[in-house]
């Protein structure tokens, strides 16, 4: 073990324990049964980069800590922690934590109860509910609950999703049972949605008569990115 340390002093060295100050740099390989931080007087290191790892004693209870960063280029490096099985176990009822929309994100959330009416029969139109987003171009998980009348028994209404002004498929559809019966149609579905920033919204086709969104409830668009 080489000693490289400016005003470095051992504290004790009786056989069973060594204990010094200062920086010690190791130059070759370190093969140990245990390793402990207890604690850090300091920044753990002036310039370099590499690993960290320390024991912070300013919080009440202290709080360790492991982190790559280049104190030359003051940033953080990226960490990876490989092996065929990884476990996160959490003691004493705590928690594990990621920043927010690491998993999924929110990226549209639409709810709102618009005046609006089919102007045309047998032809896709775009409705108001839906809204603009930027993506990151991951699977997304799209939904909708859409409450709605048409005045014409019998007829079917379909709804569908539209991304950038062009419906994409149709995915949901009902029959009128009774002259303006108040229906609620729900779809929930998964699809790819290119990164950048997009229009994404439900679509709506009838074949007879003329379907209205219920302006006394609310309708309901949603998209989630799958981040992980």
């Amino acid at each position: 073990m080489s000693n490289l340390a400016i005003g470095y002093k051992t504290l004790v060295d009786n056989g069973k324990e060594h204990r010094s100050d200062g920086l010690l740099k190791h130059l070759g390989m370190l093969d140990t049964s245990t390793l402990r931080v207890c604690g850090m007087g300091g920044i753990p290191a002036l310039t370099g980069a590499g690993v960290e790892t320390y024991y912070n004693t300013a919080g009440n209870p202290g709080y360790g800590v492991i982190q790559c960063y280049d104190r030359d280029a003051q940033t953080y490096r990226d960490l990876a922690i490989n092996a065929r099985s990884i476990t996160i176990s959490t003691q004493q009822g705590g928690k594990v934590s990621l920043p927010a929309g690491s998993i999924q994100a929110h990226v549209v959330n639409y709810m709102g109860a618009p005046t609006w009416s089919s102007a045309q029969s047998g032809v896709w139109l775009e409705t108001p509910v839906g809204g603009t987003a930027t993506f990151s171009g991951v699977e997304c998980r799209i939904e909708a609950t859409l409450n709605w009348t048409n005045n014409t028994l019998n007829s079917w209404t379909q709804f569908g999703w539209g991304l950038d002004n062009v419906v994409q498929a149709a995915v949901a559809r009902a029959h009128t049972p009774n002259t303006s019966f108040l229906l609620s149609s729900t779809f929930i579905l998964y699809a790819v949605i290119p990164a950048g920033t997009h229009k994404v919204g439900v679509w709506l086709n009838n074949n007879t008569g003329v379907t209205s969104l219920d302006a006394g409830t609310y309708q309901n668009f949603h998209v989630m990115e799958q981040r992980a």
